[in-house]
């Protein structure tokens, strides 16, 4: 052992063990050469030819490497040397590392030659002890008869089988197969242990032919002692000599366990195939590191792809989601990898033609080595008839909504109110007129009787109208007057039976016709009045005259003898009826004047300050003060300039006329909201005795009056040109003493 330097290589190329020779022969010591690649041996020539990675595989493959080729020393020298390179494999089978000789052919050229015979003799020895004592099967097969390597495949193949028999292998060969030695198995033919009658057998035959006789990791399936199937990988190489095949040097695993491991778990996943595919959920299995999908089931078809038309990716997957569902389901996934609860997600998958079917996706986490996450299992349930009976639903109901939204619109629009009863008069529905009108908040009508929305009109007469329709099983209508809010309502009552159970309702239709009676009731009035104010215009053209000439003459009487103190008395009589004559007539001419049609936009305001000021002579006259309350900032009206004012001066004149002295009179204005419409509510309030009940529907008839000394016209006059402006007058008493003029007029908006 003195010249043969021995070292050992790891899995890497890096030098594990050295010995002394080894030492005196490279010049590098142990502690400098420990974890240095073995290629720093080889030369430069050697090393770009890829000789280090040659011979390493070549040991693996062939069981030994060997050869003769310079060498490098430390310092850089290099000696021609020959070397023997052989795998170390350890019990399970798996590569350890190599082991290395090195001879210096040099030094062994002076040495004898029976010296050079012994050492090799005994690498030789140390070689196959090594082979003997190998946990991985090695062995060799020879052929009886060599064969031409130029022959076909099939005659090759029968020369194996025919001649075939194993010369050599080591222990652990033999008891992979149930020997208990190598000598009980060498001998044996190959087709013992490699079946002929299985394909798969020809088959590893037919690739070592084609490999140029190299093989690797090549499955046979073969037969140990007792009949019993075992699979191997092998590897091996030819023995080839002069274009003959002599036989193979090989290898082998026992992969037996894992091979019907494997085959245990095809046939599993082949049922758990069949079933995905009976199934109507489809299943499939994501690589997360790999990033491809596996499905089961008739997932291609389910999307109107051919099987091998769509591929297996995740990218292809999250391309087939629709726009507007990817970003909450990569959330989804992102969360579910993060905490490994169980993920269940809605999303929807496009068909090839473009449409889309909606799916629930359930999965969860199928751990790995170290409980890490490398792959998901899940199902998938096909939810798009569904989901389209929710959005039929969906649709219908909002159909519904929209129309029952659109009848309440129009029940609402409505401008008066209309209720539907049941056959015990409860309300089921009101529109808002009627909850306006009775001033319930909206929807509380709903479950109350009629009666209970309010003691007067319209609810008394519609509950006896409800009452009378089911009775008679008719429709029925009638006109009321209510008298303490003036206004008058025609009710109708209808019956209604419901399609689904025919059950009675009673429609309830209560309509104000306050405006539409009083307009006819003012037209008549007009007409009537129109007559009359051209007969008494008439009639005071033809007394102005005598009234003028009456006057005259009194004067010229005054004049010549009204000295006498008899006479005085006479002449002032005269005069006050004279001038009670006078006033009669201007108001007749007053009240018979025809309707203006010029109007303009004008103050309510300054309609009453003018009215205020024709009246403060009077009042001062009688000690009483006007106060004024009305704003400025009222809306402006359609007027006559001329005639408006005048409401305001005869009320306030009036009520002058009737307030004792000291006493205030009060003139007060708003806006307010009625039947729909924006008025100007003037009020004027004072201190007086007030009107006499009897004589309130009589006040605005022409002539009447109560007060000494009045024609009776004033309230006639204002009425007049109220109605003239299309407005209301109304008188009442006041609970603490007085009387209360109140004028509205319409907010109208013209040129």
């Amino acid at each position: 052992m003195r010249d043969c330097a021995v070292f050992t290589i790891d899995r890497d190329g890096r030098v594990s063990t050295w010995n002394a020779c080894a030492e005196s022969m490279y010049g590098y010591s142990r502690e400098e050469i420990i974890g240095q690649p073995a290629s720093i041996f080889f030369t430069a020539e050697d090393i770009v030819n890829g000789a280090p990675d040659l011979e390493m595989k070549t040991a693996r493959i062939e069981g030994r490497a060997e050869g003769e080729r310079w060498h490098v020393r430390k310092g850089g020298e290099r000696f021609w040397g020959e070397s023997l390179v052989a795998p170390l494999v350890g019990e399970s089978g798996d590569l350890r590392g190599f082991v290395k000789v090195t001879h210096d052919i040099a030094r062994l050229k002076h040495a004898e030659e029976s010296q050079i015979e012994k050492e090799l003799r005994k690498s030789e020895e140390r070689y196959r002890a090594f082979i003997v004592n190998s946990s991985e099967a090695v062995w060799r097969f020879e052929l009886e008869q060599p064969t031409s390597i130029s022959c076909s495949e099939d005659e090759q193949i029968d020369c194996f089988y025919r001649y075939g028999y194993l010369a050599e292998c080591n222990g652990a060969m033999a008891r992979m197969y149930g020997f208990s030695s190598p000598d009980e198995m060498v001998g044996i033919r190959l087709s013992e242990i490699v079946v002929r009658s299985n394909p798969k057998n020809i088959a590893f035959l037919r690739d070592f032919i084609r490999s140029n006789y190299r093989l690797t990791d090549a499955e046979t399936i073969e037969l140990d002692r007792t009949g019993k199937t075992k699979y191997f990988l092998n590897n091996l190489v030819g023995i080839i000599e002069g274009g003959f095949i002599l036989g193979a040097w090989g290898t082998n695993r026992d992969v037996t366990e894992s091979r019907l491991a494997k085959e245990a778990l095809q046939k599993s996943e082949e049922r758990f195939r069949i079933a995905a595919e009976l199934a109507s959920d489809l299943i499939y299995e994501w690589d997360i590191e790999n990033k491809r999908m596996e499905w089961f089931g008739g997932f291609a078809e389910r999307l109107g792809y051919d099987p091998a038309e769509f591929c297996r990716t995740v990218e292809d997957w999250e391309q087939a989601l629709h726009p507007s569902d990817v970003d909450r389901v990569k959330s989804a996934i992102e969360r579910h990898l993060a905490t490994g609860d169980p993920l269940r997600e809605e999303y929807r998958i496009r068909r090839k033609e473009g449409e889309f079917l909606y799916w629930t996706d359930r999965r969860r986490i199928l751990p790995g080595g170290n409980n890490a996450s490398h792959k998901w299992i899940g199902v998938i349930s096909d939810i798009t008839q569904r989901k389209q009976a929710e959005e039929r639903h969906a649709r219908l109901q909002l159909a519904l909504r929209l129309s029952a939204e659109e009848w309440q619109l129009t029940f609402d629009a409505i401008q008066y109110p209309v209720l539907i009863l049941d056959f015990a008069g409860r309300i089921t529905q009101a529109n808002r007129a009627a909850e306006e009108i009775s001033g319930v908040a909206k929807g509380a009508c709903a479950g109350r009787h009629i009666e209970t929305l309010g003691p007067g009109q319209p609810w008394r007469k519609s509950a006896e109208m409800a009452a009378a329709a089911l009775e008679t099983q008719s429709a029925v209508s009638c006109v009321i007057s209510d008298q303490d809010d003036g206004k008058t309502w025609d009710i109708a009552a209808s019956l209604l039976s419901r399609p689904e159970d025919g059950a009675q309702r009673v429609i309830i239709v209560a309509r104000d016709i306050t405006r539409q009676v009083e307009l006819e009731a003012s037209l008549r009035r007009n007409e009537l009045m129109a007559a009359l104010g051209a007969l008494v215009a008439g009639v005071a053209h033809e007394v102005r005259n005598p009234l003028f000439g009456i006057s005259s003459v009194l004067d010229a009487f005054e004049a010549r003898f009204g000295g006498p103190p008899e006479h005085q008395k006479y002449i002032s009589v005269l005069r006050e009826e004279l001038g009670h004559l006078t006033r009669l007539m201007e108001d007749l001419l007053d009240y018979g004047k025809p309707y203006s049609q010029q109007r303009c936009e004008g103050s309510i305001y300054d309609a009453i300050a003018h009215g205020i000021a024709a009246c403060e002579s009077l009042a001062e006259r009688g000690q009483v003060r006007i106060v004024n309350n009305a704003p400025k900032t009222l809306a402006p009206v359609m007027m006559d300039e001329k005639r408006l004012p005048q409401i305001f001066s005869n009320l306030i004149k009036n009520a002058i006329q009737h307030s004792p002295q000291g006493a205030s009179i009060y003139v007060e204005a708003e806006e307010i909201n009625l039947d729909n419409r924006l008025w100007i509510e003037c009020r004027i309030r004072d201190s007086g005795p007030g009107f006499q009940l009897e004589d309130l529907p009589k006040i605005y008839d022409p002539f009447f009056t109560r007060r000494h000394g009045g024609t009776g016209l004033g309230l006639s006059i204002v009425q007049r040109i109220v109605q003239e402006h299309a407005g209301r007058i109304s008188a009442r008493n006041r609970p603490e003493g007085g009387a209360e003029i109140i004028v509205r007029i319409p907010v109208e908006r013209g040129s």
